[in-house]
């Protein structure tokens, strides 16, 4: 996939974790990661220290999303 969309808690799975193990695979090295999540600051900071390449925090509009999808997509660094 050129990108994914990830949660940080879900059942049973750590997203941390899922970022760790996509930024671990080079074949994987160019998808980028947003994460959505009702987490606070400090954890979406976290994630994107992982390799996360965007956060959005929850609740959000859907425009929001929308945009970072495409900043995402045409190469857009560190897009917030």
């Amino acid at each position: 996939p050129d990108l994914i969309t990830l949660d940080l808690s879900m059942p049973g799975l750590d997203g941390f974790d899922v970022i760790r193990y996509i930024r671990q695979q080079p074949e994987l090295e160019s998808v980028r990661i947003l994460v959505i999540s009702g987490l606070g600051s400090q954890e979406l900071a976290q994630a994107k220290a992982l390799g996360a390449d965007a956060t959005l925090s929850k609740p959000f509009e859907n425009n929001q999303l929308l945009e970072l999808v495409q900043q995402l997509l045409q190469g857009a660094p560190n897009a917030e």
